[in-house]
């Protein structure tokens, strides 16, 4: 399925979670997610969890952390 990131389609299986995206589209970005300089907003302006499930076609930004 797809999901979006920052833009750019991200190829993930069927069940996948926001951190699998995560990790596929940058890993450095993804411990920036973990660390908490960053965070996951989807396309409703709301913060995301990494466990979050996955629907295709989703968009979300990375966004520095408040």
């Amino acid at each position: 399925m797809k999901v979006y990131i920052n833009d750019t389609e991200i190829e993930v299986f069927q069940g996948a979670k926001l951190e699998n995206a995560l990790r596929r589209y940058s890993k450095k970005v993804y411990r920036e997610v973990v660390s908490g300089k960053k965070v996951v907003i989807d396309q409703y302006g709301n913060q995301q969890l990494l466990q979050g499930s996955l629907r295709s076609e989703s968009a979300f930004w990375i966004e520095e952390a408040d």
